[in-house]
């Protein structure tokens, strides 16, 4: 061989490689446009950042931790707030490359980083502030740490330094969102159906790994204790396992279309076309095995819950990695029918990320039904410069009944305070975050507060407090909501409900 001829391989590697990180560099710029606004639950989560914790109403305390990171580097606008999950969606890529590399070579493995980064799932939720942005990358990891403490175990050696990733990374998984509780289940039956692997049970690895992610995960255990577990009984209620018939197949067949959709079409049909070469390919690879195995108790497991009651489509995000895998097999042996894949998987995601854009080009009015970036309109920042908010009151400390209109307004016109207080009279349940620490009924009632509502104040809201004071309304102040007006009142001594 010419020592002058580049190695093809190589080059194919590097092109990917790159490929990948023009990838993430056009996500993350895509983050600094004007129309990728912060949605009402990311400014939520944001202010959970401001009060670290060990869990929170609805979540377990890993998002925040992530946007409380690259928030107080880059402040409270979208791209402080959603870089930080973004980052985690390309670890996601790089981990399941680093994957792909040990099961087969370094160019299969940049290609499956690209597959996987690719998919609607990762595309749309890149630039989102999610739970599942660090349950993929805690999930990936996991898988990582544990396949490579099965190699080592082939060897005949014990390398503990992979069996503490893998615990590492599945209770840091678990502290961010609890579906990743099947992938510990996945590893367990992969032992225990294979005599061989059954006899690291007589090892250390695998009793560390557990007993650090116990650890890690007891942090927030223990903050459910001494929180009346209202983070699990919130999981519970939106399961509406208790709700509704006994049976909802069309429920679970939603589910299911739902996840070819953030797959992608394309890639579930080549899948479905040459599933007996990925059947062949599993039967002969254990680390496609514990891939295919963990993906497969996620989705039996949720698909079980949408049966019963519903589940919405990212319940099972992390099934998108044994997809990808199988994926993976198929563009060994077919790459231009993946390319294919993901070439129409990119079309979609460039026509989402740039709609704003298009309807704007061909002069199509800007409305909810035609365009759902509305949905994340940056609409406290665009009423803050058009002054419409009432001379005197932006130094009051924010109130609201709303969380949606208390996060964002919050967000932008104190960035970095926790919002000053909510109203839910409702005592017998409760409600979100806010309810939980800052009702009106359980702290200091003494004060003046910048109170502001979808709705003009009740007789029962107006009762409550000693004086209140109209200053202003701005109707449609919210594209995605265009009926709803925005009411400002300021409000003085809270009574009691």
């Amino acid at each position: 061989m010419n020592r002058y001829m580049p190695n093809r391989a190589k080059v194919k590697s590097i092109d990917l490689a790159l490929l990948l990180l023009a990838f993430f560099a056009y996500r993350v710029w895509l983050l600094t446009q004007p129309w990728v606004g912060v949605y009402h639950d990311e400014a939520y989560y944001f202010h959970w950042s401001l009060i670290p914790d060990f869990g929170y109403y609805s979540k377990p305390p890993m998002i925040a931790w992530v946007i409380g990171l690259s928030s107080s580097l880059f402040g409270a606008g979208a791209f402080g707030i959603k870089l930080g999950p973004a980052i985690c969606w390309f670890l996601s890529g790089l981990t399941i490359a680093a994957i792909a590399r040990h099961i087969w070579d370094g160019r299969t493995g940049w290609l499956a980083g690209v597959i996987f980064y690719t998919t609607p799932l990762a595309g749309f939720y890149s630039l989102f502030a999610t739970t599942d942005s660090v349950l993929l990358l805690c999930w990936s990891l996991s898988l990582l740490g544990f396949i490579k403490a099965q190699r080592a175990h082939s060897l005949g050696t014990e390398n503990l330094s992979w069996w503490l990733l893998a615990g590492l990374a599945t209770g840091l998984g678990l502290l961010s969102k609890y579906t990743l509780i099947t992938l510990p289940f996945a590893y367990l039956l992969f032992m225990l159906a294979n005599a061989r692997r059954r006899a690291q049970f007589g090892t250390l690895g695998p009793w560390m790994a557990g007993l650090v992610a116990l650890a890690l995960f007891s942090l927030n255990i223990f903050w459910n204790i001494t929180n009346d577990f209202v983070a699990w009984r919130h999981t519970s209620e939106i399961a509406q396992i208790d709700e509704g018939s006994l049976l909802n197949p069309l429920s679970m067949i939603t589910f299911w279309l739902e996840q070819v959709a953030i797959f992608g079409l394309i890639s579930t049909l080549l899948i479905i076309r040459w599933r007996e070469k990925i059947i062949a390919a599993v039967s002969i690879s254990e680390p496609l095995q514990v891939i295919v195995l963990a993906s497969s108790v996620l989705f039996v497991g949720i698909s079980v819950q949408a049966l019963l009651s519903r589940a919405f489509a990212n319940w099972a995000a992390p099934v998108i990695v044994g997809l990808t895998f199988a994926l993976v097999v198929v563009a060994r042996q077919h790459p231009k029918a993946v390319l294919s894949a993901i070439t129409f998987n990119l079309l979609l995601l460039s026509g989402f990320y740039h709609w704003p854009q298009a309807i704007a080009a061909l002069g199509i009015d800007n409305t909810k039904q035609n365009n759902p970036w509305l949905r994340v309109e940056p609409w406290a920042e665009r009423l803050a410069a058009e002054g419409r908010f009432p001379a005197g009151t932006l130094d009051l400390p924010i109130a609201s009944d709303s969380r949606a209109i208390l996060a964002n307004l919050t967000r932008v016109l104190q960035p970095g305070v926790f919002p000053s207080r909510y109203w839910e009279n409702d005592t017998h349940r409760v409600a979100d975050y806010y309810d939980q620490t800052i009702n009106f009924d359980s702290l200091p009632r003494q004060g003046r507060w910048l109170f502001a509502t979808d709705h003009p104040m009740t007789t029962e809201q107006r009762r409550s407090f000693q004086r209140v004071t109209f200053h202003s309304e701005v109707p449609s102040y919210y594209q995605w909501r265009p009926g709803k007006t925005l009411f400002l009142y300021s409000v003085e001594n809270f009574n009691g409900y």
